[in-house]
């Protein structure tokens, strides 16, 4: 594809996000176990803030008059840049602190899924969270995960060269979002076609070496992601015996990622795994929330 073929494509999907774009909110680990609360980190991870940062366009990290967590370096800088919200949630103080925080900071996405459905994601830091909240139905779902096959830089690269790499690699980015984004609906439209199936794998597969090779081109250290967005539909039920055919088989092993990873010495292969799920999601609110990422240790120079 063409660079005014891709700006083209790209512009035409792009038309479907808000003005502002996509959102995730982002929180220190929490878990919660009855009454107790525990948070696990005076701020938002480093690795975290990068993987966001690369992947969506607003950052929201609501704070609350119970437990408020000073912003520390990376995050008051992009609060500066506009990029990172940090709207004031207040509560009365009176019921278990647990709950009252976990009531507090899930009203925050509600408010987000209200304005705009379906544009706003939760990071992993709140599954626990989601687990005890009355505002979250259970409900059959799937989650696609792409394995070792996103570099996402590592925890010490300034956040100033993120955002430039940003603005010069945009539809490299956003065209491979896009594209997890919509492989439930394709996969949907599709029905037991396998070959849709196979289709919609080589897209991301495609969408991930754009990013590789854009990454590579950047020449800072990053490392690779696991990432796992949850579908409220069952992909499963939808393609049926063909998850298990030759041609999806081959598709899931992503063999042109691996072929240039192995390229840049990592041992690791990159795969796409897709399975059933038990997902959760607001009262009447049919959107995937969940964005999952999880990072491994690998890291090295990408000039």
């Amino acid at each position: 594809m063409g660079e005014a073929a891709r700006r083209k494509r790209n512009d035409a999907l792009f038309g479907r996000e808000p003005k502002r774009g996509r959102g995730i909110i982002i929180s220190p680990p929490v878990e919660v176990d009855g009454n107790k609360l525990t948070i696990k980190g005076a701020s938002i991870d480093e690795q975290e803030i990068r993987f966001s940062l690369l992947f969506f366009d607003r950052i929201m990290w609501p704070d609350n008059n119970l437990v408020s967590i000073g912003s520390g370096e990376s995050v008051t800088f992009l609060e500066k840049c506009g990029i990172v919200s940090r709207p004031k949630y207040r509560s009365a103080s009176s019921g278990p602190l647990a709950k009252l925080f976990v009531d507090v900071h899930l009203k925050a996405f509600e408010d987000m899924q209200t304005k705009e459905p379906g544009f706003w994601s939760l990071s992993n830091t709140y599954v626990n969270v989601v687990n005890h909240s009355s505002q979250f139905v259970t409900s059959g779902g799937s989650y696609v995960e792409l394995l070792g096959a996103i570099p996402v830089p590592n925890e010490d690269v300034p956040i100033n060269d993120i955002l430039e790499f940003k603005e010069k690699r945009r539809d490299e980015l956003l065209g491979l979002r896009i594209e997890i984004q919509d492989f439930s609906s394709s996969v949907l439209r599709a029905g037991d076609d396998a070959g849709a199936f196979v289709s919609a794998l080589e897209k991301i597969e495609k969408g991930c070496l754009d990013v590789l090779a854009a990454t590579k081109e950047a020449g800072f250290p990053f490392r690779f992601s696991n990432v796992k967005p949850r579908f409220e539909m069952d992909i499963l039920k939808i393609v049926g015996g063909f998850i298990t055919s030759a041609a999806v088989q081959a598709a899931t092993s992503m063999p042109s990622l691996s072929l240039a990873l192995l390229s840049h010495t990592i041992t690791k292969n990159a795969s796409f795994r897709v399975g059933g799920d038990i997902s959760r999601r607001v009262k009447c609110q049919k959107s995937p929330f969940q964005y999952v990422a999880s990072f491994h240790s690998e890291v090295f120079n990408a000039g």
